[in-house]
């Protein structure tokens, strides 16, 4: 199971890095843009469609390793009261409730990928600009996402047989 966690560790990290590497070209896309249309007057053709393949590639790849530190918004209020064997059970309850729609929405967005790609689908602008690269990471962080989730449910469900007995539980 280590193995499996430090593989999943090291991708979600690619991806992340990834992510931030596409913030730091959109950062200097969007001001490029800016200069380019205020100081020479040509703005970059194309510009709102590179901004909105970047923005869903850099939210779809950073979506797993969000999940991998427990980064998310979450409400601890109740599960921060309980110790033991029973919060381990409950964090696996958790990543299994959140891993069904998560296989949901992988297999729709896998089914719009492959049709995407297939029919070579583009928004049509200034720059007839491809979708099919925005579908398929999309597809590529759900599925990231439900190998985290998978790996953390294993997690919780052998550190919920492995809790001492003698640990305090409420």
């Amino acid at each position: 199971m280590k193995t499996l966690n430090s593989v999943a560790r090291w991708i979600n990290t690619a991806c992340a890095l990834t992510a931030e590497g596409l913030v730091f070209l959109l950062m200097l896309m969007v001001t490029s843009e800016i200069v380019g249309r205020h100081v020479f007057g040509t703005p970059i053709p194309g510009h709102v469609e590179m901004a909105t393949l970047s923005l869903t590639v850099i939210l779809y790849l950073g979506l797993s390793y969000a999940q991998m530190e427990s980064s998310h918004i979450r409400v601890d209020i109740l599960i921060s009261r309980i110790k033991g064997r029973k919060r381990e059970a409950l964090e696996a309850l958790a990543a299994f409730l959140c891993l069904i729609p998560s296989v949901m929405m992988l297999w729709a967005t896998a089914r719009q990928a492959r049709i995407s790609v297939i029919g070579g689908e583009f928004v049509a602008g200034v720059i007839n600009f491809p979708v099919w690269p925005g579908r398929c990471a999309v597809t590529f962080g759900f599925i990231l996402l439900c190998f985290t989730l998978v790996i953390q449910i294993c997690n919780h469900i052998i550190a919920t047989f492995n809790t001492s007995k003698g640990q305090k539980e409420d």
